[in-house]
């Protein structure tokens, strides 16, 4: 039975997505390090398919950390052995599948829906099943509405289909999902829509329960594990379960790190993965051979990384966490990842010729091994014997009768059929109902009327697009910034630069001169004239804090600290309450020498609602002021100083210690 609803969850609040274009440097492609553990071909493709932008999407950073009981569009497959909750406006994550048997859940279901910034777009949450689509990384989907309806199937068997259209790399993507017996079946279909090649990337993300006992198990005895350093990768080859320093790393409590393993499956041996308890219950997810690669994602034991998983996963860390800390887990449910891919890294992607469809099975269900504890060969034959020799589910998602859509997606979709005049695939329907405010400018444009856009259109990324509106007889200062954003968007910076600054000379809004001055400082590199637009910006819309965020980075950049100190001074209380304004405050008074002042911002009560996964700076501003406070106490230049002795001094509070490595 499929069913929708709404589903009630405790949660914080997602909020509107930026207006602001994300103009960033040009991401560099990370280096790979690949040591001598590694066999012949290993690696061959690692940093192929990274992007440079996430444009045409908009940032999702206006969340908060705000709790409220709320409520979410849900679609729940449910059967006498199993119930599954999906979100569709998540992302179609598989938010739950609770296994009646067992009186358990199979998935790691957080207490909380709590966002955080880990995904492509900022905007993440930990729990469930995530489906990543396209680009290395937490999808651009994953909180966003995707396409819902339901589907009768040919053996009577109710159907949830889910799906989207991917910009960048022109693909759309389809979620389908029954219930046989005690066994979740979902079947993927991605199609490549151009006339082109393009890339593919694809991670089913399984959170799954940390528990002292948990123990993952994997078919493979080599498993790649990767060490980071800034910029970059390196990789080596080792033994599982046990490494060379005798470590059996099946057991997630041995992992004093955060660490990503990627197992070497070998061809011939069956796709799966599995996490078992100490009772030997738990999930195992298996695939059609297609999907061959799997990892654990751990977060490990060390301050940062157990800060973070508390952090995902606790509402409470943001008032607990002082008395807390370190010293205990009363209460707290911690959770790992283990995913599963097309390839056998997430450091590369693959080629996928003009129009071109793939499509592969995948199961989820309970199994129960009444122990995890024993040989990790054994075990791993006990569960290898459960899976299937094939997945022959095909037959489960032929369609009998195609029920309208219950939740809409995004318009692009149908704007880009009607711009190429193509439908895409028999399974996605686009339909002209999902265009809303923010797409109606180009719906405007291709029926041929006024097309009168503001702050809130949609970016878009097909330089089809380009020439359509370039066409235009009379083009407007919108029509102009559209031009430029999608310019930059398709890294032709000199291009973006020239539209971009013929539509501020023909109307300045603070849209358009955030986007130019960006592009000057992060692109150009011509930091004043950069600075100068942005701070215009910011006269022309004051209260807005995404724009105001853009802003404390460009003084801070630009070394213009009292500007950004004498700016935050005179804003309104809630623009002063977040947390990132705050860090920005507190770093521009460290520059200026302000050190007391900026102790009021910079100490265990600062909450960035946004820190970022792997960044550092709330620490490294923490360093720079203590830094210039034990230089100034010895009598010594602050070079005489090392970082270690800073911390030594003045350790870093756990509340904003979000070190990982």
């Amino acid at each position: 039975m499929l069913k929708f609803e709404k589903i009630k969850l405790d949660s914080t609040n997602l909020g509107l997505g930026s207006t602001i274009p994300d103009i960033q440097k040009p991401s560099a492609v990370p280096f790979f390090i690949c040591e001598d553990s590694m066999e012949d071909g290993d690696g061959a493709n690692f940093g192929s398919g990274m992007v440079a932008s996430i444009l045409p999407y908009t940032m999702q950073n206006s969340y908060d950390r705000k709790f409220e009981i709320r409520e979410y569009n849900a679609a729940i497959l449910e059967n006498e052995y199993l119930r599954a909750e999906f979100i569709p406006a998540l992302g179609g994550r598989l938010w739950s599948l609770y296994d009646k048997k067992m009186k358990r859940d199979l998935v790691y279901k957080n207490d909380s829906l709590i966002f955080a910034n880990l995904a492509l777009r900022n905007a993440w949450f930990a729990g469930g099943v995530e489906w990543n689509i396209g680009v290395r990384g937490h999808t651009y989907f994953t909180c966003d509405n995707m396409f819902a309806r339901k589907v009768v199937g040919k053996k009577g068997n109710d159907i949830l289909r889910m799906y989207e259209y991917e910009e960048i790399r022109g693909l759309i993507y389809c979620i389908e999902a029954t219930l046989r017996d005690e066994r979740l079946l979902i079947h993927i279909t991605v199609k490549n829509t151009r006339n082109e090649s393009t890339y593919m990337y694809w991670w089913s993300n399984i959170a799954v329960e940390e528990t002292k006992d948990t123990r993952v198990f994997v078919p493979t005895n080599k498993t790649f594990v990767t060490s980071y350093r800034e910029g970059g990768y390196r990789i080596s080859k080792i033994d599982v379960p046990v490494t060379s320093a005798g470590v059996d790393i099946s057991y997630a409590r041995n992992s004093k790190i955060a660490i990503d393993y990627f197992y070497d499956i070998p061809k011939q041996n069956k796709k799966w993965v599995s996490g078992l308890e100490a009772d030997g219950r738990g999930l195992l997810q298996c695939s059609d051979p297609l999907l061959q690669g799997r990892k654990t994602f751990l977060w490990g034991k060390e301050p940062g990384g157990y800060h973070w998983n508390r952090w995902l996963t606790n509402k409470n860390e943001t008032t607990d966490m002082q008395t807390l800390g370190n010293a205990g887990r009363e209460g707290v449910r911690d959770y790992l990842e283990i995913q599963a891919g097309l390839c056998k890294t997430q450091f590369e992607h693959f080629l996928v010729d003009a129009e071109t469809e793939l499509s592969w099975n995948e199961e989820y269900f309970g199994i129960d091994l009444g122990s995890n504890d024993g040989d990790y060969n054994e075990i791993c034959a006990k569960i290898d014997a459960i899976v299937p020799d094939k997945l022959d589910n095909n037959a489960w998602f032929d369609a009998d009768e195609v029920m309208p859509l219950e939740y809409y997606g995004c318009g692009k979709g149908y704007l880009e059929e009607k711009l190429r005049g193509e439908k895409f695939h028999p399974l996605c329907e686009f339909p002209e109902e999902s265009i809303g405010e923010n797409e109606k400018y180009y719906l405007d444009i291709l029926d041929g009327k006024e097309s009168l856009g503001n702050d809130k259109t949609a970016f878009i990324y097909n330089k089809m697009w380009q020439t359509v509106i370039e066409g235009k007889t009379e083009k407007t200062y919108f029509d102009y910034y559209i031009l430029g954003v999608n310019a930059y968007a398709n890294l032709d910076y000199e291009k973006s630069f020239e539209y971009l600054t013929k539509s501020v000379e023909a109307k300045k809004e603070y849209y358009n001169l955030a986007a130019l001055g960006l592009l000057c400082i992060n692109v150009r590199e011509e930091f004043e004239k950069g600075y100068a637009f942005i701070f215009d910006a910011v006269k022309h819309n004051p209260t807005y804090i995404p724009l105001a965020i853009k802003f404390g980075e460009a003084a801070i950049k630009c070394e213009h600290y009292n500007d950004f100190i004498d700016f935050y001074n005179s804003c309104e209380a809630v623009m002063k309450s977040n947390g990132r304004m705050k860090m920005y405050v507190g770093q521009c008074l460290v520059c200026a020498d302000r050190y007391e002042e900026a102790k009021t911002y910079i100490n265990k009560d600062l909450i960035v609602e946004d820190v970022r996964e792997g960044e550092y700076a709330i620490s490294n501003i923490w360093v720079m002021l203590y830094k210039k406070e034990l230089a100034a106490k010895r009598g010594v230049a602050e070079s005489e100083i090392s970082d270690k002795e800073v911390l030594a001094e003045y350790p870093i509070p756990y509340a904003i210690d979000f070190r990982m490595h």
